[in-house]
């Protein structure tokens, strides 16, 4: 009689790490370096624009017959807007560089969960490579490479 119960040999350890996980991780760590580095410069850009905006603001207070006090306040507003906006274009660097890094050294499984959903809002690429994070992240032996963290 034919034992149906047994579906035959089992294969490897599913929850095992296999070198296409190794090969995704890294591949993924690259792409988030990549990222931080696209993500560093417009940082740098906007503040330089928000800079160079504040500036025309506050030679026009100077520089017009008419009453400085408005373009003064345009000037410091911008100025402070740009303060703002730079901190937390940094802010967000600094989490994707940590997380590029935590890809690359298998820790900080959180924090790349946190990048990838941040890296998510912006469309097409930043949702390409967030949701490609995700479905790594989410396989068993990726789980398995990074152990508790």
């Amino acid at each position: 009689m034919l034992c149906l119960m047994h579906p035959g040999p089992f294969p490897g350890n599913p929850y095992a790490p296999n070198a296409k996980d190794e090969s995704d991780l890294n591949l993924l760590s690259v792409l988030h370096y990549v990222w931080s580095a696209l993500l560093g410069c417009s940082t740098l850009g906007v503040i330089g624009y928000f800079v160079l905006l504040g500036g025309i603001f506050g030679v026009s207070a100077t520089s017009s017959g008419a009453d400085p006090t408005g373009a003064a306040v345009a000037a410091g507003a911008t100025l402070v807007m740009g303060v703002i906006v730079g901190i937390f274009m940094a802010a967000l660097f600094v989490i994707h560089f940590l997380a590029a890094s935590g890809l690359r050294n298998r820790k900080r499984r959180l924090l790349i969960f946190v990048a990838s959903a941040l890296m998510c809002t912006s469309v097409p690429l930043g949702t390409l490579l967030g949701v490609f994070t995700f479905i790594v992240m989410g396989r068993p032996g990726v789980k398995a490479l990074f152990g508790a963290s």
